[in-house]
């Protein structure tokens, strides 16, 4: 059996048909609305699929998405069962990281993660506050990512520790640069795909005419 099997099992064409229509429908919303629908599409797989924590960057452009955000934080947080904290600001765009607290707190336990997370600096890794604090300063102080933030994000120890290394010799990109065990994340790639697609056909499948689909009441 090859690593290559579960391309052929993955409807990527239709994956990616029902993400434009979805897309493309939900620009005709009310801000409020629209950014409901965002933040429940990216977070799906962390909603449903149980990955640790989605990074979600929101630009406010033609919408006011980063103040609908801020006003409505808890809200949303309260929707989707997750926590959020906002990792870097601007003006115009937050980088909102969603994340399941029981989930994180698991990993940053793990004696391995907390061990790679301490030579990265972080005193006390298995401290969820202290850890996403830190995690915040590298933010505001990096014009990247932290090599550490796939830690927060579900990524296999091994691949962020490759990634933060600098390898180059990757095997496969997806939602993270996988230097091993490419079959095993190809079918988290699917899973983490597919929540999203479901997100989007529900919507499709259910839409009305009716712009105040989520009422906060």
């Amino acid at each position: 059996m090859t690593a290559k099997w579960p391309e052929k099992l993955w409807p990527k064409h239709k994956f990616k048909k029902d993400y434009i229509d979805f897309f493309k429908d939900i620009n005709f919303l009310s801000d409020f609305n629209y950014l409901y629908l965002i933040l429940k599409f990216y977070t799906a797989p962390t909603v449903y699929g149980k990955k640790i924590g989605t990074l979600i960057n929101l630009k406010s452009m033609d919408r006011n998405l980063c103040n609908c955000f801020m006003e409505n934080k808890v809200y949303f947080e309260n929707q989707f069962n997750l926590n959020s904290i906002v990792l870097r600001s601007s003006s115009d765009n937050i980088l909102v990281y969603f994340y399941r607290e029981k989930c994180l707190s698991k990993r940053l336990c793990n004696k391995e993660v907390a061990n790679f997370l301490m030579s990265m600096d972080y005193n006390t890794p298995q401290n969820i506050n202290n850890s996403l604090k830190l995690l915040a300063e590298k933010f505001k102080d990096l014009d990247s990512c932290p090599h550490e933030i796939g830690i927060f994000l579900g990524y296999p120890l091994k691949d962020v520790r490759a990634f933060s290394s600098c390898d180059k010799c990757y095997k496969y990109v997806g939602y993270w640069k996988c230097y091993e065990n490419v079959l095993v994340s190809k079918c988290k790639f699917f899973i983490y795909d597919f929540f999203k697609w479901i997100v989007a056909k529900s919507y499709l499948l259910t839409k009305t005419n009716s712009e105040i689909l989520y009422n906060k009441n």
